[in-house]
């Protein structure tokens, strides 16, 4: 049996058995949407699921190491590929992931491995979901070429079902067209047994200096904010408030965050230590945690300060005003200052 769209449904049955999983991405980025995905496909595989992580191209540098029992399913055994090739045997390969599966997830809003798992689900009629974890618009904006958005906005809208991690993104899948039956919310979860005892943990050496310790945590991109962080720690030191702002983190955004702190004549206050082993440590140790993002779908490091005994600053508190909604931040789109 078969839906109207000729897709073979998991049926209630299978919930009794061992479902099959595939969970697609392009890599594994050291990003929060990354560790969101990954630690849901160690989550499936700790149930009765069977689960394959399908990834079309290795980790470039820095990536997130996959969960123990975590084994992702590359194009080739060995060898890397170019972003041409890795597309067409990754497709391929995917073909026949896809047939053996009961349902097919991708981990993010954008990017080829959205697109080929939803042409690949189509070819073998098998069920699609899109796991959403930030405003589709605005990542297509920032992060992909606007000859792909056409694309991946049909990647997204004849998806069977989208899950946002937030209730305030389902506006945004929403205006893309999606149909509202077939959208639902999944909240972000967190391990506040780890959290807890992640903040315990002794803290390194950072920032040494005068005043209060203000930390923020995340990718050096523009969609961060890190830059309006950055002006509004100068203006706070020119007030005659001294303290100290460490940023976690690396991208590519480094050099230009440097430089406006050095024109800025803040240098010596803003610290960029790249990342660490438990930043969950350095946000207890923090007098005030920020998120200056220009938008977030549900930060996965907003709660943590709660658990860790920082409360974060609201958006609100920062140059790029914020709006809550109800788990969801959102500033100004990509280009835009305040």
């Amino acid at each position: 049996m078969s839906t109207a769209d000729g897709v073979r449904p998991v049926r209630a049955e299978d919930a009794t058995q061992s479902v099959r999983v595939l969970a697609v991405d392009r890599r594994l980025y050291e990003d929060g949407a990354t560790r969101v995905f990954v630690r849901l496909v160690a989550r499936w595989q700790q149930t009765s699921a069977r689960v394959v992580l399908y990834l079309l191209q290795r980790p470039a540098g820095a990536g997130v190491t996959p969960p123990v029992g975590v084994r992702p399913v590359y194009p080739t055994a060995t060898r890397e590929l170019r972003l041409r090739w890795a597309l067409v045997l990754g497709f391929v390969r995917m073909l026949g992931h896809a047939r053996r599966a009961d349902v097919v997830i991708a981990g993010r809003e954008i990017g080829f491995g959205l697109l080929l798992a939803r042409i690949a689900t189509r070819i073998v009629r098998r069920p699609f979901v899109v796991l959403v974890q930030s405003d589709p618009g605005a990542a297509m904006e920032q992060y992909e070429s606007r000859r792909l958005h056409g694309l991946l906005r049909w990647s997204i809208t004849s998806a069977d079902q989208v899950v946002c991690v937030s209730p305030g993104l389902v506006p945004s899948v929403e205006y893309l067209g999606v149909r509202a039956d077939r959208v639902s919310v999944a909240l972000n979860g967190i391990d506040v047994d780890a959290v807890t005892t992640a903040a315990r943990a002794g803290v390194p050496a950072l920032a040494a200096g005068e005043g209060p310790l203000v930390v923020a945590v995340g990718r050096l991109t523009q969609q961060k904010g890190f830059d309006v962080l950055v002006e509004a720690h100068a203006r706070v030191l020119a007030a005659g408030l001294p303290h100290r702002l460490v940023i976690l983190g690396e991208g590519e955004e480094r050099a230009a965050l440097e430089a406006l702190a050095a024109d800025l004549g803040v240098a010596g206050s803003v610290h960029l230590p790249g990342f660490v082993d438990n930043p969950v440590a350095v946000m207890a140790a923090a007098d005030l945690y920020c998120l200056p993002s220009r938008w977030e779908g549900s930060p996965s490091r907003w709660p943590r300060p709660w658990w860790s005994g920082r409360p974060p600053s609201r958006p609100t508190a920062c140059p790029v005003r914020g709006t809550f909604w109800t788990g969801a931040v959102r500033g100004p789109r990509a280009g835009g200052r305040r």
